[in-house]
C-alpha cells in the first residue's frame, strides 16, 4: 500500500463496493465492536451480541477531517485521510 496514491486508496472498483481505504476503516470499526461484544461475553453470561449496520456506519464515518455523525473519534489512518 505504500506505493498507492491517496487516489488509488479511495478508488471503489464498481458501484456500492468499498476502496481500500473504506476497507481499512471498516476493519477498524470492526475492532471497536467486536471489542464490546467481547467484554460483554465476558461479563455477562447469555448476553446478545450487539448487531452493527456496517454500511450506515461507513456513511457516517468522518474521513479526512469531514465530521459527521460519529460519536467517538476515528482510527487515526481513517481521521487523516489515508
Amino acid at each position: 500500500m505504500a506505493n498507492l496514491s491517496r487516489a488509488d486508496l479511495a478508488h471503489r472498483p464498481a458501484p456500492g463496493k468499498w476502496s481500500i481505504k473504506e476497507i481499512i476503516c471498516h476493519l477498524a470499526d470492526v475492532e471497536v465492536v467486536n471489542g464490546w461484544r467481547y467484554r460483554m461475553i465476558l461479563a455477562q453470561s447469555g448476553s446478545n451480541l450487539t448487531a452493527f449496520d456496517q454500511d450506515l456506519w461507513a456513511s457516517q464515518r468522518p474521513i479526512g477531517g469531514r465530521t459527521r455523525r460519529w460519536p467517538w473519534r476515528p482510527s487515526p489512518p481513517c481521521a487523516a485521510g489515508i
